[in-house]
Order: C-alpha cells, then structure tokens, then sequence
C-alpha cells in the first residue's frame, strides 16, 4: 500500500497524556487504549467491516494488530484484527467513504447479505498514515518509504511503542535495523562491507557485556551483581525477540530461555546462568550455530538473509565463537 511522502516541515506534536489521542472523527466508545503504546496488547477495537475474518465477527471488540500512525498530526487509528486487510488501509478509505457503515446488518431471511445505506465520509485521509505492526516488525520495500516509516518510528517510540525491527524487502532486500536504530540514523540502511551491521552489532556487544559481567560475579555473588546478571540476560532476550526466528531463537527457544531464567532467578546460581547465557545449549550457541548452519548452506537467500541481521557473516560467526 503507497504511503504519504514524508511532509516538510514536519508539524509539532501537540501536549498529550502519552503524545498521541484517537482521531476525533472516531467514536471513542469504539476503543479501549488504556495507557500508552507499550500496552498495545491490551487494545480493543470495534471491528467495523470484517475483511480479514468474516461478517459474523463485525461489530465485536477485538485484539488491536496494526496501529495507524499519522505523519501530519499527533492522531492514532487502532485497527481490530479483523479489519487488517491491507494493514488496515481498506479500512481507512472506507471511513473516508461512509463505507465503513455498510456492513453489520443482519442477514435477510433468504440468508443473503444486507448493507445499510453508507455514512458520510468521516474526516481522515488514509495517505497521511504509516500502518505500525505492534508486534515488532515492519517492513520497507523501496528507497521512498524510508523517510516515512523513520517519521512514523519516531512518533511510535515516542507513544511508548515497542522497539522493534525493520526489515527491507523487494528493492530493499538484505537490510534491517531495530527500530530505534533507523530513528537514529535517520533511515541510513547502510553497512560498510566487512563490518557487522547494526542489529549484530548490538547482539556482540551485549554478550560481551554479560559475559564480562559473569565472569565478575565468582562463586558467591552478592545480590545487587546477580540482579544486574539478570537484567543483562532478560533485556538480551527482549531485544532479540522481534526478530529471534531470523537468528535460530524463535518463540519455543526464547519461551524455555525465559522459564529458566525465572528458575535461575529463584535459585540465585550463577553457575546456571552462565549456562542458560553461553553453555552449550544457551542463547549464544544457539544464534552461533544456528548462523553457522544456515550459512554453509550456500544458498543466496541465506547469505541476504542473515547479511540485514548481522551484516558480515563469516564475521559474525567468528566474533561469536569467541565470546
């Protein structure tokens, strides 16, 4: 779906409870968005028309998956899961229609569907959005959609959304950032050959430091460094989380890491968490091998695949088996 080019200048955010408000043509009866994006999870949205799940699911709450982001003013649109069709965008226009109206009649006697008359078109304009998937990850597919979804990244994190990351396709192929990342580098996508790329180098540079941090703890830690081991190893875990599939930790993987660490926490063995970090079967390894596998396969797609993660394969597999 085309996106709004980024407009210039772009407008102040006006002083809000968390930065952002419901677009006022919305009913906010519809929506329940308690607190900031960083509870996104815990969204409901009226489902409107039903595109992605069905007439027999419209005029439910539901979970809330994308969130429109606008470029031009400081409103959201929050998209029910059954109206994501397009990111939400077949939504959008049809509000601007009095589309969105249509649909929710009961069906007539002979079974068939009946539409209402359409509403007046309410006051938003689809293109001034960028869809935001609140899971984590979102995707460019050409050189103009960088200035756009930096923009929309930028006033994502600042509602309280989640960092995630952003991974080009098509034109953009064998590219990625975390989220925080392009805001920073203001879309720049580009690795110098021969080096890691950003998202690996953030990967190294926490293993380093918890590595480093273990390794100070000795056999009998006091609590406040075993705590700090802790932090290091659940905010690995969280970062690595949106694109863990890419890099041999998908969901099991990060669930059973997760388990343990609550185990290891309990117990306050440092030993164990050393082991649930960097032991054979621990979080390093599983990335290390997992890079190492995938890339002795030969395959082009691997090689693009893993070059938007880690920049440099063969680099990173050698950093790695050296932590």
């Amino acid at each position: 779906m085309e996106t709004l080019e980024l407009p210039l200048p772009t407008p102040a955010l006006p002083p809000t409870r968390h930065g952002f408000r419901l677009h006022p043509a919305l009913d906010p009866s519809k929506y329940e968005m308690p607190g900031s994006l960083a509870g996104v999870a815990r969204w409901k949205a009226f489902c409107y028309v039903g595109n992605d799940c069905g007439q027999e699911h419209v005029h439910e709450m539901q979970d809330v998956g994308y969130v429109m982001i606008s470029l031009v003013d400081d409103t959201i649109v929050p998209i029910a899961r059954g109206d994501e069709h397009h990111q939400g965008y077949d939504l959008m226009f049809d509000f601007a229609s009095g589309e969105y109206a249509t649909y929710g009649l009961p069906p007539a006697r002979n079974g068939r569907r009946r539409r209402a008359k359409p509403a007046a078109g309410l006051d938003i304009r689809p293109r001034d959005y960028v869809a935001m998937w609140s899971g984590g990850t979102n995707y460019v597919y050409g050189p103009k959609d960088v200035a756009a979804m930096t923009e929309a990244l930028r006033r994502w994190l600042s509602y309280g959304g989640r960092d995630g990351i952003v991974i080009g396709a098509n034109d953009m192929r064998g590219r990625a950032l975390s989220s925080r990342d392009m805001v920073e580098r203001n879309g720049d996508f580009t690795v110098v050959p021969g080096t890691l790329a950003p998202i690996g180098a953030d990967i190294v540079a926490r293993l380093r430091k918890l590595s480093e941090t273990l390794v100070a703890l000795g056999p009998n830690p006091d609590r406040i460094a075993m705590a700090d081991a802790f932090r290091q190893t659940r905010d690995l875990i969280t970062t690595v989380e949106p694109f863990g599939y890419q890099i041999g930790f998908g969901i099991d993987q990060r669930k059973a890491a997760l388990r343990r660490l609550v185990e290891v926490r309990r117990s306050g063995d440092s030993q164990k968490l050393w082991e649930l970090a960097f032991g054979f079967d621990g979080i390093k390894h599983m990335m290390h091998a997992y890079l190492r596998s995938e890339t002795e396969s030969g395959s082009v797609f691997s090689r693009d695949h893993f070059s938007s993660i880690w920049g440099e394969p063969d680099l990173a597999i050698d950093i790695l088996s050296r932590i």
